[in-house]
C-alpha cells in the first residue's frame, strides 16, 4: 500500500512540475517491479553468506571490471553516477562521477548508471569487460533472455545493444559491501554539473575503501 501511495504521489508531482502524465500501465508496472525487487533483497538477506566470500572479486586477466552505483539526493532532486575501472591486478586504469538527470524512481536512476558505466569503457577502449553493481533489478534484467517491458526496458535495450561494440560484455550483481568504492565515488558527486574523470587513480576520500579492497583481494 505504502509502495502504491508513493507512485501514486510521484506521478502527481511529475505531471503538477513537468507537465509529464504517467500512464496507468506504467504506473503499475513501477510497483510490481518495486515487490519484486523487495522480495528479492528480503530473500538475499535471510542467505547466510560465509563472510571471507565477502570481498572484491577481480575479473580475468583479459578483463577489466567496472563497478557503478547511482546515489540520489532527496534535498536537491538530483542523482549522480560513481563508476570505477579496475583491471586483473586491482589496479584503477580509470574513474569517474556522472551526474543524471533528475528522476524520482530509484531503478532508472540505476540503470542510468550502468549504462554510463558501459559508455565510459567503451570511451577508454576497452574491448573485454564485466560490468558489476549493486543493483539487482537492473543485474537481473540484463542477464535474462526475456524480452523486457518495465517502465527503463528503452535503458536496458539501449545497454543489451551495447553488446555489439565489445567483444565480451557481461554482468554480475554484487553486494553493497563489496561496492562500496563505487557508491563512495556516487555519493561525492552530489550536486555536481558536469562529469569528473580520473585516470589510473581515483579521489583521495574514495583511496582508503580502494585500499580496503585491494587488501581483501590480495590477502583472500
Amino acid at each position: 500500500m505504502a509502495i502504491s501511495i508513493w507512485a501514486v504521489w510521484y506521478n502527481r508531482n511529475r505531471l503538477y512540475h513537468e507537465g509529464k502524465k504517467g500512464r496507468v500501465q506504467e504506473v503499475v508496472g513501477f510497483i510490481r517491479a518495486y515487490l519484486r525487487e523487495l522480495e528479492q533483497v528480503n530473500s538475499l538477506t535471510e542467505t547466510r553468506i560465509n563472510p571471507r566470500e565477502e570481498f572484491w572479486k577481480p575479473p580475468k586477466a583479459e578483463q577489466v571490471k567496472a563497478n557503478f552505483d547511482a546515489a540520489f539526493s532527496q534535498q536537491g532532486m538530483t542523482a549522480t553516477a560513481g563508476i570505477i575501472i579496475i583491471n586483473h591486478e586491482g589496479l584503477v586504469m580509470g574513474a569517474c562521477t556522472y551526474p543524471l538527470r533528475r528522476t524520482g524512481d530509484p531503478t532508472t536512476i540505476e540503470a542510468k548508471a550502468c549504462l554510463q558505466a558501459i559508455i565510459s569503457e567503451e570511451e577508454m577502449g576497452f574491448q573485454d569487460l564485466v560490468v558489476e553493481g549493486d543493483a539487482l533489478t537492473v543485474i537481473k534484467k540484463l542477464k535474462s533472455d526475456l524480452v523486457d517491458r518495465s517502465m527503463i526496458d528503452n535503458i536496458i535495450n539501449e545497454i543489451q545493444r551495447k553488446r555489439f561494440s565489445f567483444i565480451n560484455l557481461s554482468f554480475d550483481f554484487t553486494p553493497r559491501k563489496t561496492n562500496e568504492a563505487a557508491h563512495a565515488l556516487a555519493t561525492r558527486g552530489y550536486n555536481l554539473t558536469s562529469p569528473f574523470y580520473w585516470i589510473e587513480e581515483v579521489p583521495i576520500e574514495v583511496k582508503p575503501t580502494m585500499a580496503n579492497d585491494q587488501r581483501s583481494f590480495l590477502n583472500r
